[in-house]
């Protein structure tokens, strides 16, 4: 009885879906509507009814995040639209999901910022750039000093700081010459009280 529950599930799913078994590789789970789906190496994305609508013809490619999945063409990454355009250019050599309208992306160790117009909005020059929130973002240069950025790109705190953490709840974390503080969003210090 157990094997006979089995068998009906396995087909239910797969009669759900319109697969067959062994139609790809690896199927991943969806996200926004679509499953990244990979056979013979090549990774394209499939709907909830199991029709290819994005083909396979990546190297690589991640789960949808804000309407865009990041894909690898001929090894450097991008970014399409759920209809399989091109939004990003493939010219990264490591790109991280979309939040907020932006996403980190990388050339060699250097960070810069895309938004999902495919509109550079920071050039790959920062050492490290963390998350935005608050509308701010930590940002490591050359010197290995941190300061933050805004979502154009403009330093709005500068580096000065031997490290930085993301803003929460209004206030950063950051150190400077062996002591730490709390920073709001104007770069305003409080030092913090050791107990």
């Amino acid at each position: 009885m157990k094997k006979y529950l089995l068998v009906a599930a396995v087909l239910a799913v797969t009669t759900s879906y319109g697969q067959t078994p062994n139609l790809y590789d690896h199927v991943q789970g969806y996200n926004e509507g679509l499953a990244r789906v990979e056979k013979n190496n090549k990774a394209g994305f499939i709907n909830q009814e199991g029709d290819v609508v994005i083909r396979m013809r990546f190297q690589d490619a991640q789960p949808f995040s804000e309407n865009l999945a990041a894909v690898r063409l001929r090894d450097k990454w991008g970014f399409v639209n759920k209809n399989g355009r091109v939004v990003v250019k493939p010219k990264y050599d490591k790109v991280f999901a979309f939040e907020g309208g932006l996403a980190k992306v990388m050339i060699g160790d250097k960070y810069g910022v895309v938004n999902t117009n495919g509109d550079v909005v920071v050039d790959t020059y920062f050492n490290y750039i963390g998350k935005f929130v608050n509308g701010l973002a930590p940002v490591t240069n050359e010197e290995a000093k941190w300061g933050f950025i805004d979502e154009e790109g403009k330093i709005v705190i500068d580096f000065i700081y031997n490290y930085a953490d993301n803003f929460k709840d209004g206030v950063a974390r950051v150190m400077r010459n062996c002591r730490w503080y709390t920073i709001d969003v104007s770069g305003q210090e409080r030092l913090e009280e050791i107990f």
